[in-house]
């Protein structure tokens, strides 16, 4: 054999016989713990075992978690929108205005415009702001002509608003 050969051959047996010897003290420590484990005795006793009359356990019914979850997710937002809306003080629709006062009749609405729109409207133009315009037009000319003595001509017609940005000069500019 050559002298290479030989010494590769030396260094393999010799790393195999320290893999051989570490593998065997890992199964001795094994057996040793395995050993060490059975000998302890445990220091948990049981005194009376449990009373019970049944082998199903006793914990929370699921029916009535469930039911009962169900009617909360079902009764706190009712009550929070029933709360929310009776605590609502403003004036969202035509019905509540006339819950508050007793005005009769009222001539039209005006629907919300957004900043973007033209401040003026065209003739031929049919959106619905357009036709709430004319319609509340025709209904307060209609109003004025029929209220209207000989003797005083009551027309002049006042818009009014307490906050700014209502949209005063909008419905008169396009009201005249």
């Amino acid at each position: 054999m050559a002298p290479k050969n030989a010494k590769a051959l030396r260094d393999i047996t010799r790393k195999q016989e320290t893999k051989e010897a570490l593998y065997l003290y890992l199964l001795q420590k094994r057996e040793e713990s395995q050993i060490a484990y059975a000998s302890t005795e445990s220091n948990i006793k049981i005194i009376d075992p449990a009373y019970s009359l049944s082998k199903a356990p006793i914990g929370p019914d699921k029916k009535v978690v469930y039911l009962g979850a169900f009617l909360l997710g079902m009764i706190i937002p009712f009550f929070l929108i029933y709360t929310r809306n009776l605590l609502d003080t403003k004036i969202h629709t035509r019905k509540d205005l006339e819950k508050l006062i007793d005005v009769n009749p009222i001539l039209g609405e005006i629907p919300a415009v957004s900043k973007k729109q033209t401040k003026t409207i065209v003739k031929n133009d049919h959106s619905v702001l357009a036709e709430a315009l004319r319609i509340l037009r025709a209904n307060l000319d209609y109003m004025l002509k029929s209220t209207m003595d000989a003797k005083k001509p009551n027309n002049i017609v006042y818009i009014t608003s307490s906050v700014s940005g209502e949209g005063k000069s909008f419905v008169s500019l396009n009201l005249s």
